[in-house]
């Protein structure tokens, strides 16, 4: 019989596990991101919505999450090839620095 390759039990599993998972749902989000970064146009559909900051601000937000999560993709990729701890913190520290940027720019928009 063959040996497993995760022989440290849960410490070394964590290390492929969350890598795999993190970069599989940023995987799955991206065509939704990216048809949501083609529809900001109709952010400037309203009359008088182009002097209106919050517009821009929803702007850069959204079409920022593809290429975040393409970096999430890749960052995921890095990570689970070769573990690093840094990486590893990025690979968390990414999507949540984009959401924390999203509800912010919703709530000065509201």
């Amino acid at each position: 019989m063959q040996e497993p390759e995760y022989r440290g039990g849960t410490n070394e599993l964590w290390r492929r596990v969350i890598p795999a998972l993190v970069g599989v749902l940023a995987l799955l989000a991206i065509p939704k991101a990216a048809m949501t970064a083609l529809l900001t146009p109709m952010l400037f559909d309203a009359p008088g919505s182009s002097s209106i900051i919050s517009a821009y601000v929803m702007l850069i937000v959204l079409l920022a999450k593809p290429v975040v999560l393409l970096g999430t993709v890749t960052l995921s990729f890095l990570v689970f090839r070769r573990f690093s701890l840094a990486r590893f913190a990025a690979l968390l520290i990414m999507p949540a620095l984009w959401w924390i940027s999203f509800w912010a720019s919703t709530a000065a928009s509201a």
